[in-house]
């Protein structure tokens, strides 16, 4: 399961799991955002 992954990379990194998902999902909407702005109008 998704969430049992990210647990145990959060419990490898010593950081609560949200916050890591936090970082994640931050990361992502980053490189989406910057994606959309390459492409023509």
């Amino acid at each position: 399961m998704l969430l049992e992954e990210l647990k145990a990379l959060a419990n490898e990194r010593d950081v609560p799991y949200q916050s890591l998902m936090k970082v994640f999902l931050a990361e992502q909407v980053a490189r989406q955002r910057r994606g959309k702005r390459k492409v023509p109008a």
